[in-house]
């Protein structure tokens, strides 16, 4: 894919956009809490922009405990001025009241509204199958969610999560 924007750091902690579409790299959206979790504008062939950030809040393990839930805190609210998807390893469950607090803001799991939001996505790759669904695409109520699929990826932790959306 010929655009991005990347934010790279050692190990988990980097991210990246990739399109085919054009992207203009959107710096002030996420406070830097947790992993790096870059937003871009895409400009989609006919149709209105879209704000896409890629998720990866620290996991909520002992002390990262406050920094996960400032994360999930931080991610702004559904707009009616913009069409905005939130996607990546949020490290919750659609269990965690955290991740309800940001579903309560104005966004679906994709994978819940088409009946496979349970497909477990962490962890992959290793002795034990994979447990607990923790990669989500979420979507403002105006993204239609045509399919959504989990595919395994080869030298990874986690399972792939695709999801077919129609934007307006």
């Amino acid at each position: 894919m010929p655009h991005r924007v990347l934010q790279d750091e050692w190990s988990a902690g980097g991210s990246g956009i990739y399109s085919r579409h054009p992207v203009e790299a959107l710096w002030d959206v996420m406070p830097p809490v947790g992993h790096q979790m870059p937003a871009a504008t895409i400009s989609l062939p006919g149709g209105k922009p879209i704000e896409f950030i890629d998720a990866h809040p620290f996991p909520p393990l002992g002390p990262q405990v406050s920094d996960w839930n400032a994360a999930l805190a931080a991610f702004p609210s559904a707009s009616a001025d913009r069409i905005r998807i939130i996607a990546g390893d949020f490290n919750a469950s659609l269990d965690h009241a955290a991740m309800r607090g940001l579903l309560s803001r104005g966004y679906l799991d994709a994978a819940d509204q088409v009946g496979a939001g349970l497909i477990p996505t962490w962890p992959a790759n290793k002795r034990v199958p994979p447990l607990i669904t923790i990669d989500h695409v979420l979507v403002d109520r105006r993204v239609g969610v045509r399919e959504v699929s989990v595919r395994d990826v080869p030298g990874t932790d986690h399972r792939a999560v695709l999801a077919e959306l129609t934007v307006p």
